[in-house]
């Protein structure tokens, strides 16, 4: 059975919740948080300085073309991240009309979360089919919230 994103969004919080990574433990054999192992006074490298810098040039040689590929990508996101466009517009016709697509999950958690009354207001023409479809999308939006 192909997993869809649904039961992809609940097997990740089930092994979230599940897992025991960062959690103390009820059952009093308690590990200390903290080092492991020798710690060392001082930054020891086995590599002298030429091989340390012949090392260095190897990894951005590979990575060079890769990091090309992306950069405009990373500029082009970070400009939509800040609110600056290329022309100063609030628009750019390459990406996509709403604003607030990269935070949107956040920004409904917090108007819920902060809200005295966090049901999701959802108007209809207030007919019974359009109560039932505004129930229904009411119910949606609280599941997936």
């Amino acid at each position: 059975m192909s997993e869809t994103s649904f039961t992809a969004n609940i097997k990740g919080v089930a092994d979230l919740i599940e897992s025991n990574i960062n959690k103390v433990s009820k059952s009093g054999n308690e590990e200390i948080e903290g080092v492991v192992g020798d710690s060392l006074d001082v930054l020891d490298l086995p590599m002298s300085d030429r091989e340390l810098l012949k090392l260095r040039d190897d990894w951005e040689k590979a990575y060079a073309p890769y990091e090309g590929k992306i950069r405009p990508i990373f500029q082009r996101n970070l400009r939509s991240y800040l609110g600056r466009q290329r022309d100063g517009s609030l628009l750019d016709e390459a990406q996509p009309g709403a604003a607030n697509l990269q935070f949107e999950s956040e920004e409904t958690f917090l108007s819920a979360a902060l809200a005295q009354n966090p049901d999701p207001m959802v108007w209809c023409d207030d007919t019974p089919q359009g109560n039932k479809i505004a129930d229904s999308v009411k119910t949606m939006l609280q599941f997936h919230a």
